[in-house]
């Protein structure tokens, strides 16, 4: 098998599919290209340095891996990454080697989770808000997201998040909902979960009922991209 390769703009935030912003310590991201690794295969948490002889190497760590193919591979950036600097990344299939690429890392770089083209936005009862199941004024609604950058206490990256004590992000975190802000009652890694961030918002009393509320989330002063979700009166 030729050598693996990184194709050009192929890292990218895993959270939204973002390859033009920078990256951020503990951030999910996808690495495309071709002849990334022999087999296809997922991991189960402890994620794994090396799985089915694929590695991925940046700063010279390696990054724990959820899920590799030919094409694709799934990572989780270690969480003491230095930011405010570029950092090599690669490809370790086997013996062979790709070319490194540089990849800008900042403390903190906030997407929202899509699941297709859904986010990723739940209600206190976990439920998926839709329009089956809308969020209204005053509710809380749990936004999950990845690139939020450091967390106190720290954690492993590619290990499942302690249910206690909770790991808050070190990073300030707002959040704005059409518009306005909102109550954030936790920000942090996800308990029970490996590299997924959850944002715990108050949806503002003034919100109006609308398909198409706006969410945006920032961390260490950088905001996410907005996302969509439905809002329905009282």
């Amino acid at each position: 098998m030729d050598a693996p390769v990184i194709k050009n703009r192929g890292v990218s935030n895993a959270g939204n599919g973002d390859s033009s912003a920078p990256l951020a310590p503990g951030m999910i991201v996808s690495i495309q290209g071709t002849n990334l690794a022999r087999t296809t295969n997922f991991a189960p948490a402890p994620l794994p340095a090396s799985l089915d002889g694929t590695q991925v190497i940046i700063a010279g760590q390696p990054a724990p891996l959820s899920a590799i193919s030919p094409q694709e591979i799934r990572a989780i950036l270690p969480a003491n990454l230095p930011t405010g600097t570029a950092h090599q990344i690669l490809i370790l299939r086997d013996d062979a080697y790709s070319v490194p690429v540089s990849v800008p890392v900042a403390k903190a770089q906030p997407a929202i989770l899509l699941v297709g083209s859904a986010p990723a936005i739940v209600d206190a009862q976990f439920r998926p808000i839709g329009p089956q199941n809308p969020a209204h004024p005053g509710d809380a609604v749990i936004v999950f997201a990845t690139g939020l950058g450091a967390t106190d206490p720290s954690v492993v990256s590619g290990t499942i998040t302690p249910v206690a004590p909770l790991t808050k992000a070190a990073n300030s975190v707002s959040a704005a909902i059409a518009g306005q802000a909102a109550v954030v009652t936790y920000a942090g890694l996800a308990p029970g979960l490996v590299g997924l961030y959850q944002v715990n918002i108050i949806i503002p009393a003034s919100v109006p009922p609308s398909s198409q509320i706006p969410i945006v989330i920032t961390a260490a002063g950088l905001s996410s991209s907005p996302v969509q979700i439905e809002v329905s009166g009282r």
